[in-house]
């Protein structure tokens, strides 16, 4: 194989490429925007256009400034962190500015999934986070082979993200709806919406309790972001278990796959109904039914109810 000049440029920009920062941009104004990328001495240059509901990601370089032409409306937008998201639309105005002390993120495509990693995270304990990524990438995989394909499609559109554990936290995996939340418990509120990870040291450990707690959370993101946290039969489901008791004393598993006797973690309420329930539905839970059969005998009404709202008809 002959490897001219031209070829080794072209992998060496490519590589290069694959290491800048990262920009993306998320139209949720209800008609096309154009981006263009403001040249420092002066014009600007298109990076294209960018349909309602779509996004577009930009390879850049720190400091450089873009702006969203809609109309005659321009929004400037400034490169300021290594993965940065920004939403354009009817909200733009009320999204998280970005700070000195913003955390800088590494950004990944796992499995379809953009996964923002901390860069805390990459400079203090790389061996356990590469480990903790190929765990996820696992748990990822296994949800695309069993979830309905159109599920799939609402499941990536969930950022992840892997932090440190917070001081006065214990090291968990958590789906986070709401930006206030997340501004008063002094965490970022660009992960409104997303999933964050801050289990890295627990998660070998974590992954024998819940073979894939990934689905636990993104259940919790499809309840919110997709049927509504307010979806009535999802409540009805919950009150009809919790009034018949079949929940309040059944098996759980640890780490070790021991197991005793203990009140199901799915009658904390509505949201940890469906979450635990899908987890059995689609892989296996922790805590009894831990299993699709299991669930089926055991909470048929429930059953019945993820195969509508997950549309397990889509899959083959």
């Amino acid at each position: 194989m002959k490897i001219t000049i031209a070829t080794l440029w072209f992998l060496a920009t490519s590589v290069l490429a694959l290491d800048r920062p990262k920009l993306q941009i998320i139209n949720t104004a209800p008609r096309a925007v154009e981006v263009f990328w403001l040249r420092p001495e002066g014009g600007r240059a298109s990076n294209g256009k960018i349909a309602p509901g779509k996004d577009t990601t930009i390879n850049t370089t720190l400091g450089h400034r873009f702006v969203i032409v809609d109309g005659a409306k321009e929004t400037e937008v400034v490169s300021s962190a290594r993965a940065q998201e920004f939403r354009y639309g009817p909200a733009a105005q009320s999204q998280p500015k970005q700070t000195p002390d913003s955390p800088s993120y590494d950004m990944r495509q796992i499995s379809g999934w953009t996964v923002h990693v901390n860069v805390k995270l990459i400079e203090s304990d790389s061996p356990a986070l590469e480990k903790a990524l190929l765990l996820l990438r696992a748990q990822l995989d296994e949800i695309v082979r069993v979830v309905p394909a159109k599920a799939v499609v609402e499941l990536r559109k969930v950022p992840l993200y892997f932090s440190p554990v917070y001081p006065q936290e214990g090291a968990h995996a958590a789906y986070h709806p709401s930006a206030g939340w997340l501004r008063d418990h002094d965490h970022d509120p660009a992960m409104e919406k997303a999933v964050e990870f801050t289990n890295v040291s627990i998660f070998e450990a974590e992954t024998r309790r819940m073979p894939n707690f990934a689905l636990h959370e993104l259940a919790h993101a499809f309840h919110d972001r997709v049927l509504g946290f307010d979806h009535h039969e999802i409540e009805a489901a919950f009150q009809h278990a919790k009034a018949a008791g079949k929940y309040d004393r059944v098996l759980r598993q640890d780490s070790e796959r021991r197991k005793r006797l203990d009140k199901a973690y799915a009658m904390t309420n509505a949201k940890e109904y469906f979450a635990e329930c899908s987890e059995a539905f689609f892989s296996h839970n922790d805590f009894f039914p831990f299993t699709r059969e299991e669930l089926r005998q055991h909470d048929p009404e429930m059953f019945a109810l993820l195969e509508k709202l997950w549309d397990t008809s889509l899959k083959p």
